[in-house]
């Protein structure tokens, strides 16, 4: 956000120049940004510039009151519930503790060995799921609050993930969790490959690959499909044409012919079924000349109308079709299940023609495809942060937290322009191992226990829980940032210098409120659950820890108790704001090895020590390593995400400032917000019909959050 003063007006012409506080250029604005209120000169006002043809210009405009915070009294703005910390760029030492380097034995003690006792209170409601008593109805599921010994309790498994993600950004450790795409990159809705698609069938699956025959297109209303109708029926049917495109007025089985009629074509049905809402057509594929009622046979159908489809697009349209059935599951289940490409399958391929060959590049199922992005989201992590591979050369968290060999598939060819990222089986190997043993999973150095609940507590009413969103990694506005490593909306997979966001982490937003998280409607799409914790329980827990250097444990307290202010995010629903927990280390004690062996006594040799030296002796050297601005930065994103929350409201993007998933549906912000992007990629700023597009912007960005979309971009 910028702030300046409006320094001269021409109402006459509605528009106006802003004068910046660190004495830039004058920034033009419109006074049609300033809504319900009367620009004058001297009104201080915050803003976003962008560039436009003859200069900079504002757009988001805001009144400041008192000279110094910005207040929006134009336009209602929300902050998103995740966010991302960015990463180090610097690589990490070798052969440093805090670096990369080979991990301490487990057979005798060379470090630091001892416990740490911690307490965890809930600061807003707070659930974590039991895998025992769950009831469902109907496909909706009910989930009771996690229980050991008859009480409500924190699994050490939830306590020590919570605790290493936090270790893995201020250690500036591997992504020990890295979803990879393999073998293909990721898909996207592209209504831009439509342009090449033809409808076809497949006639002949082999080794080699398939051929298809090529066909028209007509549109089929689902009211005037035939009784039993089902995905390469064969029909007979009558087609017009209606404003540039083929419409079939009348279907019929193709049993059902007598004597045929000029207009009458025999074809076959394509059904994919309620692939999208609201779905009013079908398909059907024919062909002109097709005048009999059974197939032709492939040696009968005219050269003209066969295609070759090499082996490579066939395996890659079988994985395709995978990755469709699991994403509509019960959906599709009627057209049975979609898994292989066969003979008589119905298919949109987008085609090339050659001077002495026809060729498909492409196969999907229905005519609006997913198509692939250029590369895959691993050829944007840096290779330091790529998870570890090597027994000998671990990251900090690998070595405390434990580490296994993540299994790779077997080394391919890369194929055609995906500059896909592929990988051989890698293994680590101590120094001295022979080549018929090597080591593949390290031992982790902690140990949690469970968290027992303590004192008194109280528990929420079964709760109906509103949808939770899966992560849609597609959503490259959120997830990328562009190569000057700040936000930037047109940026996708295919951009080359694009770079990841970062590490995800889902923000504090102080308190839940219920006409967020409550919904009286269940379905199979949301959840409900029972006995959630209300804010004030409280729990303790144990560390057990051992051979750690004294950075490590500084690095591990910091992780436990963060900062005063901050919160660890725990649990289920913590988009909606559940899930706040206040870690607080009460005791840290250190076995004194050479007490703890000259005596029996119980407890002897363990010692309390002030764990805050260890803290700022962790923190001093991670600013020596990577530069006391750049280690600062990465504290300043992860406070702004636990910390205080923002004065926004939090949620997730949506059309209005209220939750409305029966008439607008929270992904029509995203359809609105990609009309936005398309537009600002063909069209000049001046030109643009809608408002410019939007990116999550970066953690810092407190203020700031992002507008309504609706789903025309408005």
């Amino acid at each position: 956000m910028t702030e300046g003063t409006i320094k001269k007006l021409f109402p006459e012409k509605q528009f106006g120049f802003i004068q910046l506080d660190n004495d830039g250029e004058d920034v033009f604005f419109r006074f049609s940004l300033l809504k319900g209120a009367k620009p004058y000169e001297g009104m201080r006002v915050g803003f976003e510039i962008e560039q436009g043809e003859k200069g900079p210009r504002a757009r988001n405009l805001r009144i400041v009151e008192d000279g110094s915070k910005s207040t929006d009294k134009t336009e209602y703005r929300f902050q998103n519930p995740y966010n991302f910390v960015r990463y180090l760029d610097h690589k990490r030492p070798e052969k440093h503790v805090l670096g990369n380097c080979l991990p301490p034995p487990h057979d005798r003690y060379v470090g630091l060995t001892g416990r740490i006792t911690c307490k965890a209170e809930a600061v807003t409601p707070l659930f974590i799921s039991d895998a025992h008593g769950i009831k469902e109805e109907n496909g909706h599921k009910s989930y009771r609050f996690f229980q050991y010994e008859g009480q409500p309790a924190l699994p050490a498994s939830s306590l020590r993930g919570m605790v290493r993600s936090v270790f893995e950004t201020v250690t500036n450790s591997c992504f020990s969790v890295f979803q990879e795409d393999y073998p293909y990159p990721l898909e996207y809705r592209s209504t831009n490959a439509l342009k090449g698609m033809k409808p076809a069938r497949v006639v002949e699956v082999n080794k080699r690959g398939a051929k298809l025959e090529i066909l028209e297109l007509a549109k089929v209303s689902i009211n005037k499909l035939p009784p039993g109708a089902e995905d390469g029926m064969r029909v007979i049917a009558i087609v017009k044409k209606s404003k540039g495109a083929y419409r079939a007025i009348e279907v019929r089985p193709a049993s059902d012919h007598k004597e045929l009629k000029r207009d009458e074509v025999f074809g076959w049905l394509h059904i994919t079924g309620p692939n999208i809402e609201n779905k009013r057509a079908e398909r059907l594929f024919f062909r002109w000349d097709d005048r009999q009622p059974e197939p032709l046979q492939i040696h009968q159908i005219p050269d003209s109308y066969l295609y070759e489809c090499s082996a490579d697009v066939v395996e890659e349209y079988n994985h395709h079709l995978k990755g469709y059935s699991e994403r509509l599951g019960e959906k599709v289940e009627s057209l049975g299940e979609r898994r292989e490409l066969k003979v008589g399958d119905l298919v949109y391929a987008l085609c090339e023609t050659g001077e002495n060959c026809k060729t498909v590049k492409m196969l999907r199922l229905v005519c609006v495809p997913r198509v692939r992005y250029k590369y895959c989201r691993q050829k944007f992590l840096p290779k330091h942060l790529a998870r570890c591979s090597e027994y000998n050369n671990l990251c900090p968290a690998c070595r405390v937290f434990g580490w296994v060999l993540e299994s790779k598939p077997k080394k391919k060819e890369e194929k055609n322009d995906c500059k896909l990222t592929v990988y051989a089986e890698r293994e680590g190997k101590a120094s001295g191992d022979s080549d018929d043993y090597k080591l593949t999973a390290y031992a982790g150095r902690v140990r949690f226990s469970h968290g027992r609940i303590t004192g008194d507590y109280e528990t929420e009413n079964e709760i109906t829980l509103a949808i939770l969103a899966t992560p849609k990694p597609t959503a490259t506005a959120f997830y990328l940032l562009g190569p000057s490593g700040q936000p930037d909306p047109k940026v996708t997979y295919d951009t080359v210098n694009a770079q990841l966001r970062g590490r995800k982490y889902y923000r504090h937003q102080g308190k839940a409120e219920p006409e967020e998280y409550c919904t009286p409607e269940k379905s199979e799409q949301n959840r409900t659950v029972r006995g959630v914790l209300k804010p004030g329980a409280t729990f303790t827990f144990t560390v057990e820890f051992e051979n750690l250097a004294p950075l490590e444990l500084g690095a591990l307290l910091y992780a436990l108790e963060l900062e005063e202010g901050m919160f660890h995010r725990l649990g289920y629903a913590k988009p909606l704001g559940f899930g706040s927990v206040k870690l607080t280390v009460e005791n840290t004690e250190i076995i004194d090895w050479e007490s703890r062996l000259k005596d029996i006594t119980p407890n002897c040799g363990w010692q309390s020590v002030n764990g805050v030296k260890f803290k700022q002796d962790f923190l001093k050297e991670m600013n020596i390593l990577y530069g006391k601005d750049k280690f600062a930065g990465l504290l300043s994103e992860l406070r702004a995400l636990l910390g205080s929350p923002p004065k926004l409201p939090v949620h997730y993007p949506r059309p209005g400032e209220r939750l409305d998933p029966k008439h607008h549906p929270q992904y029509e912000w995203f359809v609105g917000n990609k009309k936005r992007i398309n537009e600002a990629k063909k069209a000049k700023p001046k030109k643009a019909k809608l408002p410019a597009p939007v990116a999550l912007g970066l953690a810092t960005d407190i203020e700031e959050g992002l507008p309504l979309i609706k789903k025309d971009g408005r």
